[in-house]
Parts: structure tokens; C-alpha cells; sequence
């Protein structure tokens, strides 16, 4: 199958080009490849402005381009440390919602959730 084009890369990238919160237009070189799979991709892009963010997913194909955003308050970075840590279980939840329940404390909680990663 063949990739999509440059020019069909920037008509995906109109689709996300303008901030949600404060309506200032981003730059479309801002956009940071987060990873790629074929014809998608997943860009982080912040606004210069306002300095919210902006994950979003872009497919392009020879049909044409399409997108959904997730607005966000992470940096690339946070998205890059985040990605590399293991996937919330069903224990995780039951575990905090739990904790919760009985008047665990937040700070309580984090140290345990921690231990716990660091045995597995």
C-alpha cells in the first residue's frame, strides 16, 4: 500500500491546527510525532499561547484525512515517560477504590502503588 503524500500528511495536520481552549493556530512543524503505524500516526502539539496540548490521532489515506484530540495538560515528555509505564489492571482500581473506601490516604496510597511496581 502506499504512504500517503506530504501534501496529504498537511491536509491531516489542518485538521488539528487550531488550539481548542484559545483558538490560536498552531505551527504545523510544533507537531511532534509521538508514533506511527501505516497510514496513522499520533502527534502531540501545544499551543505557543495558551500552552494546553493536544494529542491527536491522524489517518490519512487516499480517501482523505481524519483526526480525533484529546486535550491535555501534558508536555511531550510526560507523554513520552507515561507511554513507558505499565497499563492500569483491574487490581489497580479495585485496589484503590478500596482504599478510598477506607480512608487511605492519597500519599498512602501512591507509596503502596509504588512498592508494588517496583516487586513486579
Amino acid at each position: 500500500m502506499l504512504s500517503p503524500s506530504s501534501e496529504q500528511w498537511n491536509e491531516g495536520l489542518r485538521l488539528v491546527s487550531f488550539c481548542p481552549v484559545c483558538e490560536t493556530r498552531y505551527k504545523p512543524l510544533e507537531a511532534k510525532t509521538l508514533d506511527e503505524d501505516g497510514q496513522t500516526r499520533l502527534l502531540h502539539v501545544q499551543c505557543g499561547k495558551c500552552r494546553h496540548s493536544v494529542l491527536a490521532l491522524v489517518l490519512v489515506n487516499k480517501v482523505g484525512a481524519s483526526s480525533i484530540g484529546l486535550l491535555t495538560d501534558l508536555v511531550y515528555d510526560d507523554v513520552i515517560k507515561f507511554r513507558a509505564n505499565r497499563n492500569v489492571t483491574v487490581n489497580d482500581v479495585i485496589e484503590t477504590h478500596t482504599a478510598l473506601e477506607t480512608g487511605i490516604s492519597g500519599l498512602d496510597l501512591f507509596c503502596k502503588a509504588r512498592h508494588n511496581a517496583r516487586a513486579q
